[in-house]
């Protein structure tokens, strides 16, 4: 039977872009202009992405790009720039901001 035929019928699965790991690491960074070292705690890694978080007072705009205060931590956590997509409120006295790597 041909392998077309056989699956003619059934929706293709979608996958995501890449994996995803659990970290718990330290990030100083700043937003690009900006002479504020701000600090957050990357808690979920991909290929083309990451999840910070952060305190309410250094949370970033949608659309923000920032960067690693340090340029060495460019290369420990695999990212010179990255963007802002979206933030969202884990509570009072935190704030979860998802970022897309640039470069």
């Amino acid at each position: 039977m041909n392998g077309e035929r056989r699956n003619a019928g059934v929706p293709r699965i979608e996958r995501r872009r890449s994996a995803r790991w659990l970290t718990n690491e330290t990030l100083t960074w700043h937003v690009s202009r900006g002479r504020r070292a701000r600090a957050g705690r990357i808690v979920e890694r991909s290929l083309d992405g990451f999840a910070l978080l952060v305190t309410p007072k250094d949370e970033p705009a949608e659309g923000t790009r920032f960067s690693p205060s340090d340029p060495e931590d460019c290369v420990r956590f695999g990212f010179c720039s990255a963007v802002v997509t979206r933030t969202e409120s884990v509570g009072e006295s935190a704030k979860l901001v998802f970022a897309e790597i640039e470069a």
